[in-house]
This record gives structure tokens, C-alpha cells and sequence, in this order.
């Protein structure tokens, strides 16, 4: 689960840094901080993304997205060059935005992650309410099996104990059950009348 997560939160993030870089091109050279701020607010339909931030040359903010009023974007310095970091709680994206090969910004996209955490303590306390099902299922038929199987042939191990210690082949096992248990019993019985 982790695994696949990640490597879906990668590939979508990273085309979604991509286009972002694309859309933003153009207001960055052209010093259009309005321009940027609502490309960088139509990243507000993604739920998961907390931050985005872009940067000019000089690694000063230019414009920046928050989701939460008090929650700081990632710094610039937070991933070296260009990629991707996985940090607690958070997923953070980083592109260069480039004109002829010439960086001229840089832009930023947080993301939340404690979904998948969130996520994964409930298929953990699924799988153990699952778990404590089937043994509690196990203790009650172990009990019934016992009651109905072992019980019985316990209670001719105790008769054929009697009667080897005393000798007394009058004693007789009871009946139960009419399954093979049940016949068990009654072959012991003839055995015990016969010897008597």
C-alpha cells in the first residue's frame, strides 16, 4: 500500500509540477505576481496539496498557495536541485522554471500524506478485528468440538480405568452422541458385557 502510494503521488505530482511550471512561465517573466497567485490557487481543487510556492532567480517568494493561513510553505532549500522528497507527513515536489535553458524560478508543491497513514491504521484495525473474529470463532469451536468429541472419550478413558483398576465389568460407558463416538462407546460396552 505504501509502496504504490508513493509511486502514484510521484507520478501525479511531479505532471502536475510540470503543467504548473508551464502556466506560470509566462508571469514570472513577466513579473505578474496576480497571474501566478491564481495559477497557483487552481491547485486549491486538490485536496491533498497543502502549499505551493514559486520562486524568482534570486530565491525570493514571488507567489506563493496556502491551503491553512498559518502553514508555511516548504523553503527552497528544502530539496537540493530538482525532484522529490518524502518528509513526515508531507510530500514535497520541486521544478525548475526555465526560459532557453536559463532557470528563472523555481516553484514548489506540498502535499499532505497523512491519508495513507490514516489509511493504513485502518486496514491495521480492520485485519485485527478480523483477527480476534477467527479466534474467538477458533475458542468456540474448539470448545464445542471438545464438548461434543473429546468429552466423551474422555469419559471412556475413565470407565476402561475403573474397570482395569477394579475389575468390575459391570460398569458401563453412556451414550452421548449417535455418531461414531456413540458407537464407540457402545462397542465398549459389548466388549465389557461379554467379558462380564
Amino acid at each position: 500500500e505504501v509502496v504504490s502510494y508513493r509511486s502514484s503521488v510521484v507520478r501525479s505530482m511531479s505532471s502536475l509540477a510540470d503543467i504548473t511550471t508551464q502556466n506560470t512561465f509566462a508571469a514570472l517573466t513577466f513579473k505578474d505576481t496576480q497571474a501566478a497567485g491564481s495559477t497557483l490557487q487552481a491547485l486549491s481543487l486538490d485536496p491533498q496539496i497543502i502549499s505551493a510556492a514559486i520562486y524568482d532567480s534570486d530565491g525570493a517568494v514571488f507567489s506563493e498557495y496556502r491551503r491553512f493561513s498559518g502553514h508555511e510553505p516548504p523553503a527552497l532549500e528544502a530539496i537540493t536541485g530538482e525532484g522529490h522528497i518524502f518528509r513526515k507527513g508531507a510530500f514535497i515536489v520541486k521544478r525548475s522554471i526555465n526560459e532557453n535553458g536559463k532557470a528563472i524560478g523555481t516553484l514548489l508543491i506540498e502535499i499532505d500524506t497523512s491519508p495513507l497513514f490514516w489509511g493504513l491504521c485502518t486496514v491495521l484495525g480492520v485485519g485485527v478485528l478480523i483477527l480476534l473474529s477467527v479466534l474467538l470463532g477458533v475458542l468456540l469451536l474448539s470448545q464445542w468440538l471438545q464438548r461434543v468429541i473429546t468429552g466423551p472419550i474422555l469419559d471412556l478413558v475413565g470407565v476402561s480405568t475403573t474397570v482395569s483398576q477394579r475389575a468390575d465389568y459391570s460398569l458401563r460407558a453412556s451414550r452421548k452422541s449417535g455418531d461414531e463416538v456413540g458407537q464407540l462407546v457402545d462397542a465398549f460396552n459389548d466388549m465389557l458385557g461379554q467379558i462380564e
